[in-house]
């Protein structure tokens, strides 16, 4: 089965928001031709950059629908590229929600998020 790619976003956004000071970002997406395969070795991935912009812990939270698959504790300042596999039923053919937060009082920048799956 082919696989298909959503670029959800490919500028930067630091959390909290500036200005705002809001915790999350959203971001609504569609995966048109999603497969409804329900194979192990046909499960969707998340890609994501992640920069801590402080010194102190930050915990990253990231889910789609209402499904977390993402929780993970920052400490370094290191950019990075991180890929996280996740259940094929978190996914919809349209309107997902992805949803990302940073609970705690570090902060962080999140780029280059890219949703891939295979396509029926």
């Amino acid at each position: 089965m082919p696989t298909i790619h959503r670029s959800i976003q490919d500028s930067t956004a630091a959390i909290p928001v500036p200005g705002t000071g809001d915790r999350d970002v959203e971001f609504v997406f569609d995966a048109p031709g999603l497969s409804a395969s329900t194979s192990r070795d046909d499960r969707p991935f998340l890609s994501y950059t992640v920069n801590p912009l402080s010194n102190a812990e930050a915990n990253l939270v990231v889910s789609i629908n209402g499904t977390e698959i993402v929780n993970e504790t920052f400490t370094s300042s290191p950019k990075r590229t991180l890929v996280e596999i996740f259940d094929r039923s978190v996914l919809d053919r349209t309107d997902n929600d992805l949803r990302v937060l940073v609970p705690s009082p570090g902060s962080l920048s999140v780029s280059d998020l890219i949703v891939g799956y295979t396509s029926a």
